[in-house]
């Protein structure tokens, strides 16, 4: 269910909750502006405790009046608006970062953010929900930045792209939240300070190609009617046509072309914890032979799944919805769930950082890098680091997992796991994390 928004961000809190930012997130941290003292009493910061369902009822009325009355959509652009139909070139060795649901605005999300930031990914990727409708004053103050791409703000890429079909610095994906407020907050204020033409894209250079998805924008804008498709029916949150089409045509277009691809989409085709959607499946089962592995967000959490047999291809999922909204650190799977057994690791159970305003306690959020060096892709998945207390911060002291996937001359890839931290990750019964690289 969509989470409705408590009250607009506001540029300037009250004392009370300047000194609820300060005590969430060191100062020093909060990097909205140069000056120390301005930081602590203006850093648009949410809350742990106000993202929980503890204030639920708050939320639903947001919701609804964000909602009620909107029954319509901002425009959808289509690939033919982009250059090269909306496929941009990387470098065969670069750095990519991507988090999901990270627009929350909470101290967690900050440091998830300094912790892109201090890696220097060539680019980064956002894959959707900005909190709590995407409306543009959140994507203003939480996304975009003030001034746009200071520290504070989602981490832009280092690349400077010297042609209009190179890749761009970040790129920002659609949600089902941005859609409770008609999308205006992506497609009318993000996408253009980002330079960016849809909200679906491919990265490629000679050996990966990684293709992001819109599952958002088929969200209804209209409360009741999101009730119904998303809630009850599960029959939204599919491609838009102009997406599929894209697929067919542009992305997919020569079957000759063997390079894995990586897939990118905010909602899941499987779960093993909350519902699927599974308008999904049939939508990409035309390509699933060319996919390597399927990154996706919505859930907020950790979860990563050996193969899988899906709508007549194998998909190796990975949920990374952990960037910004606080759950607690538990993982009860779903007793009927079909993909219950196919879960390799998640974060351990009652491991996590307290919110400092109530003691309550949270699962750590984090994010993952691509590193591409060649034929090789590593992934890296990270946690935040709730010590960290000096900007910039000092790089990440290391993932809490690492795999390694290598493709041949003839596209076959085989992978590997480099590095497993028993500590922070939870394997599953009758798994090792050698099953994620099956």
């Amino acid at each position: 269910m969509p989470t409705p928004s408590p009250r607009p961000l506001e540029p300037h809190r009250s004392h009370r909750h300047a000194k609820r930012a300060s005590r969430s997130i060191p100062a020093s941290v909060a990097t909205w502006h140069h000056d120390r003292h301005a930081r602590r009493a203006e850093v648009p910061i949410r809350s742990m405790h106000e993202m929980t369902p503890a204030g639920f009822f708050i939320w639903l009325w947001g919701w609804i009046k964000a909602t009620a009355f909107q029954w319509r959509k901002a425009p959808f652009p289509t690939h033919r608006q982009a250059p090269n139909n909306a496929i941009y070139t990387i470098p065969d060795e670069c750095v990519i970062g991507i988090a999901a649901d990270w627009g929350s605005g909470t101290a967690p999300a900050l440091r998830v953010a300094e912790g892109i930031r201090s890696l220097a990914p060539d680019v980064t990727i956002h894959m959707g929900d900005v909190y709590f409708c995407g409306e543009p004053e959140e994507y203003e103050r939480l996304f975009i930045g003030e001034p746009p791409g200071t520290d504070g703000s989602w981490p832009r890429g280092t690349t400077r792209p010297a042609r209009p079909t190179d890749a761009l610095p970040a790129y920002a994906m659609n949600g089902n939240h941005e859609m409770c407020g008609g999308g205006y907050g992506i497609f009318e204020h993000a996408l253009p300070a980002l330079g960016q033409k849809t909200s679906y894209f491919a990265l490629e250079n000679a050996y990966w190609r990684i293709v992001a998805l819109d599952t958002g924008y088929t969200t209804p804008p209209n409360g009741v009617m999101q009730f119904f498709t998303d809630f009850l029916a599960r029959i939204s949150n599919g491609l838009p046509r102009a997406n599929q089409e894209w697929l067919a045509q542009c992305v997919f277009r020569d079957p000759a072309d063997k390079r894995p691809v990586v897939l990118l989409s905010h909602h899941q085709p499987l779960s093993a914890f909350e519902a699927d959607y599974p308008v999904l499946r049939p939508q990409l089962a035309p390509f699933l032979d060319r996919v390597l592995l399927w990154f996706w967000g919505h859930e907020h959490r950790l979860a990563l799944y050996e193969p899988v047999s899906l709508a007549g291809g194998v998909v190796r999922g990975r949920c990374i919805g952990h960037a910004g909204m606080p759950n607690p650190p538990e993982f009860p799977a779903l007793s009927k769930s079909p993909w219950t057994s196919h879960v390799v690791a998640t974060p351990p159970d009652g491991v996590g950082v307290r919110d400092p305003d109530d003691g309550a306690l949270y699962s750590y959020c984090g994010w993952i890098t691509f590193e591409l060096r060649g034929r090789d892709l590593c992934v890296r998945y990270y946690n935040e680091d709730p010590v960290q207390d000096s900007v910039p911060f000092d790089p990440p002291k290391g993932p809490i997992l690492e795999e390694v996937w290598s493709v041949g001359s003839d596209g076959v890839c085989a992978g590997r796991v480099t590095k497993c931290d028993g500590q922070m990750l939870r394997i599953w019964p009758s798994h090792t994390a050698d099953d994620l690289v099956r």
